[in-house]
């Protein structure tokens, strides 16, 4: 059994990740997301990215605030 401090540390974990991950496709339309199995922390050669200069795997400012 996890404690709640577990719990509370593995929900920020994954609110970070997932923010990080999502960063490269922030503000595109559903039809312009690659495939699931394309997705990663840098986006495939030729997608645009609307945050060009962020490092992949870097949390927006949304996993800032949390």
């Amino acid at each position: 059994m996890t404690s709640i401090d577990e719990r509370i540390q593995g929900g920020i974990y994954g609110l970070l990740v997932g923010d990080a991950l999502g960063v490269p496709y922030e503000f595109h339309g559903a039809a312009d997301i690659p495939p699931l199995d394309q997705i990663e922390m840098a986006p495939p050669a030729g997608f645009h990215r609307v945050h060009g200069s962020v490092p992949p795997g870097t949390w927006s400012d949304d996993g800032a605030q949390a």
